[in-house]
């Protein structure tokens, strides 16, 4: 347990910056005074429900937020010329979209129903497709 211990002080005082991590609350408490002000998540893109464009709303409002919280995060540890790796770019849009597409993916129902209409497993399917989304859904720990 000691060693884990140690392990831990060493990395946050070799990692520690005071001036990002105050960067990065700064940021974050303004986009979250943003969204509740403007009701952005609940008010503005859930109105799309049932609609594929909320899938892009989505992706918009989580990249906003991870280039954003990224790129402070580069330019305190003068690391920008990261941002010209494609691969990274590749993997990091990619994990948004299924974010996006997770969380805003308006027919779930109508593809179960299409797919395994009359079957058995039809309930078992269903119910494993949705705790799968809901756990990729981060709204969900939240309302659970």
């Amino acid at each position: 347990m000691r060693k884990i211990r140690d392990l831990l002080v060493n990395h946050i005082k070799s990692d520690f910056n005071l001036a990002l991590y105050c960067s990065l609350s700064f940021f974050l408490a303004i986009a979250l005074t943003l969204n509740y002000l403007i009701n952005l998540e609940n008010g503005i893109i859930d109105s799309y429900v049932g609609k594929p464009i909320r899938i892009v709303w989505y992706f918009l409002l989580y990249s906003f937020a991870y280039y954003s919280g990224l790129l402070i995060t580069l330019i305190f540890q003068q690391k920008v010329h990261l941002l010209e790796i494609k691969k990274m770019w590749l993997l990091s849009l990619t994990g948004l979209m299924i974010l996006a597409w997770s969380t805003g993916f308006p027919y779930h129902n109508q593809l179960m129903n299409y797919l395994f209409s009359g079957s058995r497993f039809y309930s078992v399917v269903s119910t494993c497709l949705h705790y799968f989304q809901n756990a990729l859904n981060p709204d969900y720990a939240l309302e659970n």
